[in-house]
């Protein structure tokens, strides 16, 4: 997934474990030594990210791993 790969290293790293891997806010924030509120943050601006880019035409996975609330699904 070029869209994944390509956001920043925070954002992809908060993505993945709460999105792919299915950790809970609280045991990234504990992990990654940051606020929840970071990781929350983190990780509304990763989807943000991957909204424009499926906006822009850009066909991906990445797709799925948007809230059902974008209505890009």
């Amino acid at each position: 997934m070029d869209e994944i790969d390509a956001l920043p290293t925070d954002q992809r790293t908060v993505l993945v474990a709460m999105v792919i891997a299915g950790h809970r806010t609280d045991e990234v924030a504990e992990r990654l030594n940051i606020a929840q509120g970071t990781v929350l943050s983190r990780l509304a601006r990763a989807r943000a990210r991957l909204r424009t880019a499926c906006a822009l035409g850009k066909h991906s996975d990445a797709i799925s791993l948007l809230p059902e609330e974008t209505g890009l699904h």
